[in-house]
Order: structure tokens, then C-alpha cells, then sequence
């Protein structure tokens, strides 16, 4: 670790807590006020999920190449993943890594390409499907009244929903 490092991740971590303050309005006195009440055994389990999480995704991909993984290095690699979400917009940093990684560990290239697009897929749709099992669980609704398709939904490229 060299000194750049230490002053990128520095800077980078200033201008998250600015973006989110200054957007969300949200700082630490309001964290802290949180974690004040919180619960600390549903806090600790949280924790513990969270990071159960990276062992679903070293498992699933696995499952996708068809091959024995080195268990403690595809951790690793996977929180590497998250951070470049945070750094890269999109899918795009998360493929390309996923990718390297698996022609580093001896994986075909084809294999190694098809796995990183299909990767992504199955983690969006264990997402929804997390997210649906944790509304029906905690016994919220959500409203889809007001959601759209946006811009899609206008189009105005002569079609009509008329038969």
C-alpha cells in the first residue's frame, strides 16, 4: 500500500460523505442518532448477513464455470467487485473483472466471457427475489401505483396499443 493509495481512498471517502450529506441530508449526527436506538443483536446479525453474501456469489459462481474456485482469494476478489460498483457505474467494471479473474484462474476465454454477463443476471434476479421475500416477510406493501415505465412508456414511434 503506498501513500497515493491511503490519499485516493482519503479523498474519495471526503467526497462520498459531501455528495451523500449534501444530497440525502444526512451526516453523522443523524447516524449516530440512529445507532444510538438501534438494536445491537438485529445490528450484529445484519453484519453477519452481509457478509454471508460474498459466499452465495463465490458459490454461485462456482456453479457457472463448472469448476473448483479457491475459496479465500474469490472472496477477496468479490469485495473487490463491490467496491468497483461503487467506483464504476454499471456493470460494466464488475464483467470486465470478472472476466480477468477467470482467465487468471486458467478458465477458457469463452467461458470467462459468458460467465460475467450471466453472473450479473442471476445476481439482479436474486435481488428481486431477496427483496419481494423481505417485503412479504416484514408485512409491508409496496405501492406500484405510481411507478412507470418512464420515457419508454411515451413513445412515439407510430405504434399503437390498438389492435
Amino acid at each position: 500500500m503506498s501513500w497515493k493509495h491511503v490519499l485516493l481512498t482519503g479523498v474519495s471517502a471526503f467526497a462520498a460523505y459531501t455528495l451523500i450529506t449534501q444530497l440525502a441530508e444526512i451526516g453523522f449526527g443523524t447516524i449516530a442518532d440512529q445507532m444510538g436506538s438501534a438494536d445491537w443483536s438485529w445490528l450484529l446479525l445484519a453484519f453477519v448477513f452481509a457478509q454471508l453474501t460474498n459466499v452465495g456469489e463465490y458459490i454461485s459462481l462456482t456453479g457457472i464455470v463448472g469448476r473448483p474456485m479457491p475459496f479465500a482469494p474469490t472472496i477477496m476478489f468479490r469485495y473487490a467487485i463491490s467496491f468497483i460498483g461503487l467506483a464504476v457505474p454499471g456493470d460494466a467494471g464488475a464483467i470486465a473483472m470478472n472476466v480477468r479473474y477467470m482467465q487468471k484462474l486458467g478458465v477458457s476465454a469463452s467461458a470467462a466471457v459468458a460467465q460475467g454477463p450471466l453472473m450479473v443476471i442471476v445476481s439482479k434476479v436474486f435481488d428481486v427475489i431477496l427483496l419481494a421475500l423481505s417485503v412479504r416477510f416484514l408485512g409491508a406493501e409496496v405501492d406500484l401505483d405510481e411507478v412507470t415505465a418512464g420515457p419508454s412508456s411515451g413513445c412515439s414511434c407510430g405504434w399503437s396499443s390498438r389492435s
